[in-house]
């Protein structure tokens, strides 16, 4: 599916799982950040790795173990919206797409 394959969308994906794990506490750079996250969801630490560095997407399963573990939605770690954490206001959608404002 192209839009998966989307290098941009891939890079928002990270920083929304980076922004999501800087909420959570787990430790900010590098290798500690892989690690935790491979521990957490028993993954292997490249595959964390890919997920946090935006070089790949996690598996549907992956992705909703880490919305669950991790306090945040499916939803707003591949669109942006909802809320970014439990409790948190929730992101305001852009507008759809050719919307024209009047």
């Amino acid at each position: 599916m192209k839009i998966l394959n989307d290098p941009k969308r891939l890079v928002a994906f990270a920083q929304r799982l980076n922004e999501t794990l800087d909420a959570a506490g787990v430790v900010r750079k590098g290798l500690g950040r892989q690690v935790e996250v491979a521990h957490a969801l028993h993954v292997s630490v490249r595959g964390a790795r890919r997920w946090v560095e935006g070089d790949a997407y996690p598996s549907p399963e992956k992705l909703v173990e880490l919305a669950e573990r991790y306090h945040t939605t499916t939803d707003f770690l591949l669109s942006g919206r909802g809320a970014s954490s439990a409790g948190s206001t929730p992101h305001a959608p852009g507008p759809p797409p050719g919307h024209i404002p009047t």
